[in-house]
C-alpha cells in the first residue's frame, strides 16, 4: 500500500487484459503502434485507442495513444485508466514513459499514473481538435459530431441532464450510510472538478447505474445482466430522442 500507492495490486486485471487482446489480435502484448497498423490495415475491425491518465507527478492528465506513447502496451494503457487511487496500485512510469515492472532502480526518475478520471473523468472534448474534425463542418464548429459519450449516473442525477437544456445542477444525494457518504463525497469532487458542458449533451448517453455506487467490489452474475441492460436502456432511449429531433 505504502510503497505502490494502492491496496490491490491490479496484475490479474493486467492479465486479464492482455488475454482479451490476445484473443482479438493473436498478440497479448500489442503496442498501441501495433493496433494503428491493424486499424489502418482494417479499419471495419480495429479502431485506434485513447486512453487518459493522471500524472501526479507532472500534475496533469495525459492521453495514452500510438501518438504520443506508440511502445506502450494496449494492456497497460487501460491498466492506467483504471487505477483508481488508493484502491488499485499506481502504474509507475520512467523518464520515457515506459511502464517499469517491479522495483524502480535507486535514484530512477519515477512517474506515477493513476486514473484519468481524477482529473478528466468525462474527457468528451478529447476529439475536438481540429486534426479530429470531420471535413465539411461549418466554420467554427467546436465539438466534433462523431464522438460519442457514454455516462454512468444516478437515476436522479439523469433526470436532470436529459432536460431539453441540459444539466442545470447536480441532483441532491441521500446520506443514510458510509458507503452513500463515499458515493456523495466522490461525486460532488469529480462533477466539479470535471463539469459537463452544454455542446456535451446532445452527444452523451445516460446510462443509469441502477443504485450501484462507486465503491469496488465483487458483482454476482445477476447483477452484471442488470447493468448490461441498463446500458442497453440508456442506448434505446438516446436513439429514440434523436430519432424525434430529425
Amino acid at each position: 500500500m505504502l510503497r505502490q500507492y494502492g491496496w490491490y495490486r491490479g496484475d490479474q486485471l493486467t492479465k486479464y487484459l492482455c488475454e482479451l487482446v490476445g484473443r482479438q489480435t493473436q498478440r497479448p502484448n500489442l503496442t498501441l503502434a501495433e493496433l494503428h497498423q491493424l486499424a489502418q490495415a482494417q479499419p471495419g475491425h480495429y479502431r485506434d485507442l485513447y486512453t487518459t491518465g493522471t500524472n501526479l507527478t507532472r500534475q496533469c492528465t495525459q492521453v495514452f495513444s500510438y501518438e504520443t506513447n506508440p511502445t506502450m502496451r494496449v494492456a497497460d494503457a487501460v491498466r492506467i485508466s483504471m487505477s483508481i487511487p488508493l484502491y488499485f496500485r499506481a502504474v509507475l512510469l520512467d523518464a520515457d514513459d515506459h511502464v517499469i515492472q517491479g522495483k524502480p532502480k535507486a535514484g530512477q526518475p519515477v512517474q506515477v499514473l493513476v486514473d484519468g478520471g481524477l482529473l478528466a473523468n468525462y474527457p468528451l472534448h478529447l476529439f475536438d481538435q481540429p486534426r479530429y474534425l470531420p471535413a465539411g463542418l461549418p466554420p467554427g464548429t467546436a465539438a466534433n459530431p462523431e464522438t460519442l459519450g457514454l455516462r454512468l449516473d444516478r437515476d436522479e442525477q439523469i433526470a436532470l441532464d436529459t432536460l431539453p437544456t441540459g444539466r442545470p445542477a447536480l441532483a441532491p444525494y441521500d446520506i443514510h450510510d458510509f458507503s452513500s457518504y463515499i458515493g456523495a463525497l466522490y461525486t460532488v469532487a469529480l462533477e466539479n472538478l470535471n463539469p459537463a458542458l452544454p455542446p456535451d449533451w446532445p452527444r452523451t448517453i445516460s446510462i443509469s447505474t441502477r443504485g450501484f455506487g462507486p465503491k469496488v467490489r465483487r458483482i454476482s452474475a445477476d447483477e452484471k445482466e442488470q447493468l448490461i441492460e441498463s446500458g442497453k436502456l440508456g442506448v434505446q432511449v438516446f436513439l429514440s430522442h434523436q430519432s424525434t429531433q430529425r
